[in-house]
């Protein structure tokens, strides 16, 4: 959704490159430290339909040219998109990122 609504992003392969930038071979930090990044084999492009098909069920985005597979933000997820930017004002990273950790080194130390 940030990549239609921000970087004005809207094919599929602008989607699926903006999604390998984002998440493969990078070190990102609660992410990686809690072992959630996905892995480098991951194929974005195969999996696509995938990654998006719960955004189209839930009428945040929609297919508007289906032969060149442009997407678009519905006015539904335009709404959603910016209550969530909004509330990102707000977030404390690093308290959120300090718990996490917290709760992961507890987790290993329990396994």
């Amino acid at each position: 959704m940030f990549a239609i609504y921000d970087k004005n992003l809207k094919t599929e392969d602008e989607l699926v490159e903006s999604l390998e930038n984002a998440f493969k071979a990078r070190y990102i930090p609660v992410l990686s430290e809690l072992k959630l990044m996905p892995h480098e084999e991951f194929d974005y492009k195969e999996n696509f339909f995938d990654i998006i098909k719960p955004l189209i069920k839930e009428e945040l985005i929609e297919l508007t040219v289906v032969e060149e597979k442009i997407f678009k933000l519905t006015e539904k997820g335009m709404k959603h998109f910016k209550k969530i930017s909004k509330d990102f004002r707000y977030y404390d990273v690093k308290f959120s990122d300090s718990l996490l950790l917290k709760i992961s080194e507890e987790n290993e130390t329990r396994n």
